[in-house]
């Protein structure tokens, strides 16, 4: 008996975005039984060094902070946002066991909810800040305006 080796085309064309014409399609060759390269892992590891990098929150731990805030003080982080009183972090830094979270990722809460979209567009001048109690503690001036735009 004659053992015969099949041989397997792979051909491999350019993106049609990226098409150069002068080139060939790529073509490799594999054996039988050989399995195509698998394309690289991004590992979790990376993509957490990431968050830290820019000072993003994880949005599990998010999430979290998010509900127990919502539970705790439903007149403060109510639906819709409302604005927060300026210093409101230094309120609930003392809560940061009883959440289960560090006070770097209390920052990063804080700095994630304030820097949304609809937070944003809440910035006006005379708009009304609300402490946790969900009175009204004071009004968007016109400094503080500014200074959010500039970031």
């Amino acid at each position: 008996m004659t053992e015969t080796k099949l041989k397997l085309k792979l051909t491999i064309k350019p993106k049609a975005l990226n098409l150069n014409i002068a080139s060939k399609p790529k073509e490799k060759v594999l054996e039988l039984g050989e399995k195509k390269p698998a394309a690289p892992k991004v590992s979790k590891v990376q993509g957490s060094q990431k968050l830290k990098e820019h000072n993003l929150i994880e949005p599990e731990i998010y999430r979290k902070i998010l509900y127990y805030f919502r539970t705790k003080y439903p007149n403060c982080f109510s639906r819709p946002r409302r604005l927060l009183a300026i210093g409101i972090f230094n309120e609930v830094v003392g809560e940061c066991e009883e959440i289960g979270v560090s006070k770097t990722q209390l920052k990063s809460f804080f700095k994630a909810y304030c820097s949304t979209k609809h937070y944003r567009q809440l910035m006006i001048v005379g708009a009304e800040r609300f402490g946790l109690l969900g009175n009204t503690t004071s009004l968007v001036a016109e400094q503080e305006l500014r200074k959010s735009k500039s970031k």
